[in-house]
């Protein structure tokens, strides 16, 4: 019985881990994809001849919408939690990354880098949500570890520019589908770990709330001095 017990430990565990592993991969693919589009600004700008300004209003596009719409998914996941956000937010990215692709005016950079944004704000809340519930007690360790990925993610991107983007042209922005693909993969298996996290840990806490009703009814209450009754 104890070699059991032991063995169900050693497996949930693993799986924690393998899910804590797959969100950081899905932080570095993410960031890197993100990074990408203002590492790629001389790439648009010859192409396109757009002025510093209208880069700037790119780069305003991206990082708008991937930090301040993060709050407020993170709002509603708080109250409500939705593994399908983790391979949803990358599914916005493919399309942004599609949309460099084949963008041929300011508006679709615009559109493009808007999309990337959405879907870096939808990953971090529940990927990082992941990260803490696969963490147990060593938090500290698996939020560092989670933004390692993101970081790596970053430093990356100016590389790829450089040696796949800038000598290749713009439609080499295809070949980044590929992070975006392989995120969604990764993001639905984890995704399927999360939900069943969730559903394992609702009993629990409705048998909590339970005993807790149970023990305040059978708490004699105070009876306060205007409940007495005087002959």
């Amino acid at each position: 019985m104890m070699a059991q017990a032991a063995v169900n430990k050693i497996q949930l565990n693993h799986a924690a881990n393998w899910a804590l592993a797959g969100v950081s991969f899905a932080h570095l693919l993410n960031d890197a994809m993100q990074t990408v589009v203002t590492s790629a600004f001389p790439l648009f700008q010859q192409a396109m001849h757009l002025s510093f300004a209208q880069m700037g209003w790119i780069a305003f596009a991206l990082n708008i919408t991937a930090s301040v719409l993060q709050p407020l998914i993170g709002y509603i996941s708080d109250r409500k939690p939705m593994p399908i956000l983790l391979p949803g937010g990358m599914i916005f990215s493919l399309f942004g990354i599609l949309g460099f692709a084949f963008s041929s005016s300011l508006w679709m950079l615009l559109a493009s880098a808007s999309l990337i944004g959405i879907g870096s704000s939808i990953l971090h809340p529940e990927s990082s949500r992941v990260a803490h519930l696969a963490a147990g007690r060593g938090r500290g360790m698996a939020q560092s570890i989670f933004q390692v990925g993101g970081n790596t993610g970053q430093a990356i991107a100016p590389l790829l520019v450089a040696f796949v983007l800038l000598p290749h042209g713009q439609l080499q922005f295809l070949w980044l589908m590929a992070f975006a693909l392989i995120g969604i993969l990764i993001q639905a298996s984890v995704s399927r770990w999360y939900k069943n996290k969730l559903n394992a840990s609702r009993p629990h806490r409705t048998q909590s709330v339970q005993h807790a009703l149970h023990e305040s009814e059978a708490t004699p209450q105070p009876v306060s001095q205007n409940e007495l009754s005087y002959p």
